[in-house]
């Protein structure tokens, strides 16, 4: 259960920062209707990989891609990266996708239940640094919003 319950809190977390900073940019506008929330619902839907949803958060509340912003900010992996090292995988992205969804969708679409307590910690661990890195992502995008704000302000 925690591997299955960590990713979808990592997914959750996802999907509520993506309409948040939705919902933040039409608000400037105008109030978001009904049509809005789920014109945004279709759009998150059509992100099929969780790959490409780490990078679409990533790069809409950053600028940055996921690897990028993590290469920018390399203190959010110390502590997963030295108590558990990457198998060679290529970026941050890849290694949080092997180590904890992959090992999700072994249980949810093959039933795969056999999973040792050392295995669900892991995945514990890399769910809580994710949590941390989309923590830091929403931050600096308010960073940013402010900063905008703060100019505006400088008119008045």
């Amino acid at each position: 259960m925690t591997i299955v319950l960590a990713a979808m809190a990592v997914e959750s977390q996802l999907a509520y920062l993506f309409m948040k900073w939705n919902r933040v940019d039409l608000t400037g506008q105008r109030n978001p209707t009904d049509a809005d929330e789920e014109e945004w619902e279709e759009s998150w839907r059509d992100i099929r990989s969780v790959a490409a949803r780490f990078d679409r958060v990533s790069s809409r509340l950053t600028g940055k891609s996921f690897d990028s912003f993590l290469s920018a900010n390399g203190d959010l992996l110390k502590s997963v990266r030295t108590q558990y090292q990457s198998s060679g995988e290529a970026s941050a992205k890849d290694f949080f996708v092997k180590g904890l969804f992959h090992k999700r969708n072994r249980i949810v679409h093959f039933g795969k239940i056999d999973f040792q307590q050392s295995e669900a910690e892991l995945c514990f661990a890399l769910a809580t640094a994710l949590w941390h890195i989309l923590v830091a992502m929403d931050a600096d995008c308010y960073r940013g919003l402010q900063s905008k704000l703060s100019c505006f302000n400088d008119w008045f």
